[in-house]
């Protein structure tokens, strides 16, 4: 039964990449998602209902049902491969590829979705990795080979800084999800992630009970003793809110115009006159809903600004420069000799300008803010600057929350994937009544 899985899974996957490869010059992700939907009989109605169910088997086949599925129809649905590829329409994810391609490493190994949710936090500990993975019937020497295979993977997610929100979203967020507590409501409460009793007030005001206040400030701690903060929070839902857009076929640019309508039926305006209606309209609307929320709850200009000044203030702290080289790099950055011919004219070595142009490429705020106005980016970080200046002075942490140019970790544990707008497994937030992060 288990091989009869696994080759179907791997064609499966085959296939998926194919189309992807093929596709890629011819529509979005977001298209590419939608056959899918379509394919399974899944109407415009049900996406949101989808997203808020996540990746959890019982809450999706609740939505399938109410959508006209029979019993013997859930069931053939509700595959492993099939949950997986409906996360990455209805609640897409920075770290969706890097979980695609863990997969197809556990596949041949008879370990599927479930078990990648518990191997996730291990990934910096390969004696644990080893004693779980036979735990789970792989013999030692299958485990040693598997960790191999996983390596240059692992490396590559911790310098895209997708590792820790992978295990953030992957993870943590599942488990929410599990006890009934929409995992976008990290997100909407990132301010106060540090902060027990100011979380267990906003947490009452949502209406929730003694009883989740406490898991709720639990799985908190749990956040917080992986160093992951409210700004963290703040920016693994921009990078997941570009990676939506883009999908979208969007340019990230447009977060900036999108976050300034600062509600769902602006935004859906704003799409309207881009061209989308029917089903691609819904789904481009769920997608957003679960990173911004409905009235912008979730991510909103302020947010945004606080994330792009951090990164650039850390990442101009880190290699020497300030903010009045700002305008110069923002003008070039899109041109790679231009770049390193003026990084050299900075007096940045080598290997300072290849590892300042690695971060560069991977930042927000290289993505998202208009050369246009840099004149108030450079202002926003200036003001982000002082305010680290300040707290190194007197002892204070990094302002952004981070330690990188991206915001999330320094290392393979502090890197970048998702949340939920209720369930979403991806990671960005949502409002309280969906979305998908």
């Amino acid at each position: 039964m288990w091989t009869k899985w696994v080759l179907r899974f791997l064609v499966v996957l085959l296939l998926l990449t194919v189309v992807q490869m093929v596709a890629a010059q011819q529509s979005t992700r977001a298209e590419q998602g939608l056959a899918f939907l379509q394919a399974n009989n899944l109407p415009p109605e049900a996406f949101r209902d989808l997203s808020v169910a996540g990746r959890d088997p019982q809450a999706i086949a609740a939505v399938l049902v109410k959508y006209g599925y029979t019993s013997e129809q859930v069931q053939q649905f509700l595959t492993p491969t099939n949950i997986f590829a409906l996360s990455g329409i209805v609640n897409p994810g920075a770290s969706d590829k890097l979980l695609s391609d863990a997969m197809a490493l556990l596949a041949p190994y008879k370990l599927s979705v479930t078990d990648l949710d518990v191997l996730l936090p291990l990934v910096n500990n390969p004696m644990a990795m080893v004693e779980a993975l036979v735990k789970k019937g792989l013999t030692a020497e299958q485990a040693q080979n598997l960790l191999q295979q996983a390596a240059p993977l692992i490396q590559d997610a911790g310098n895209a800084n997708l590792l820790q929100y992978a295990m953030l979203t992957n993870t943590l967020m599942s488990s929410l999800e599990k006890m009934g507590i929409p995992s976008n409501l990290f997100f909407e409460a990132s301010p106060y992630l540090n902060d027990p009793a100011a979380l267990a007030a906003f947490l009452q005001q949502k209406g929730y009970t003694d009883a989740q206040i406490q898991n709720i400030q639990g799985a908190a701690s749990m956040m917080a003793a992986q160093g992951v903060t409210g700004e963290k929070l703040d920016s693994f839902t921009i990078q997941n809110m570009i990676y939506r857009l883009e999908g979208l076929g969007l340019p990230a640019q447009s977060i900036n115009e999108i976050l300034a309508l600062g509600n769902l039926e602006a935004v859906k305006a704003y799409l309207e006159e881009k061209g989308f209606d029917g089903a691609a309209l819904q789904l481009a609307l769920v997608n957003i809903e679960g990173v911004m929320g409905t009235n912008g709850e979730v991510m909103n200009p302020e947010k945004l600004v606080a994330v792009q000044s951090a990164e650039a203030a850390n990442l101009l702290a880190k290699a020497g420069l300030t903010p009045d080289d700002l305008g110069d790099i923002l003008a070039v950055k899109d041109d790679p000799q231009a770049l390193a011919d003026l990084l050299a004219e900075k007096g940045l070595a080598s290997a300072a300008a290849d590892e300042f142009v690695k971060q560069l490429s991977q930042s927000v705020f290289a993505k998202t803010v208009d050369p246009e106005n840099a004149d108030d980016f450079i202002s926003a970080v200036e003001d982000t600057t002082s305010d680290l200046v300040d707290d190194a002075s007197g002892g204070g942490g990094d302002a952004s929350g981070g330690g990188d140019a991206s915001g999330g970790g320094d290392d393979a544990s502090g890197g970048g994937d998702d949340a939920s707008g209720g369930g979403d497994a991806n990671g960005g937030g949502g409002s309280d009544s969906g979305g998908g992060g």
